[in-house]
């Protein structure tokens, strides 16, 4: 997954990595990814936790979603 993920930002590929867990606290090399996502204009990260607690289960989804991410998907969504 992440020799994958890490050579398709590389090559500039628009490529979204959607990594799923029961918890966050249980994600392998999260920073990594979501670092790399962050500082890739093609590249997005997104965690599902499966087992988040159900009155937040909207945040817990985004917790892998690196701010320049989370620009891009706001703007795909006020334009579409």
């Amino acid at each position: 997954m992440r020799a994958m993920f890490h050579d398709a930002l590389k090559r500039g590929v628009d490529v979204v990595l959607v990594y799923s867990v029961r918890s966050a606290a249980e994600a392998a090399f999260l920073d990594e990814l979501s670092g790399k996502a962050a500082a890739a204009p093609a590249g997005t990260a997104r965690l599902l936790a499966s087992r988040a607690p159900a009155a937040a289960p909207a945040a817990a989804a985004q917790v892998a979603l690196p701010p320049a991410a989370r620009a891009r998907r706001s703007a795909g969504r006020a334009g579409g």
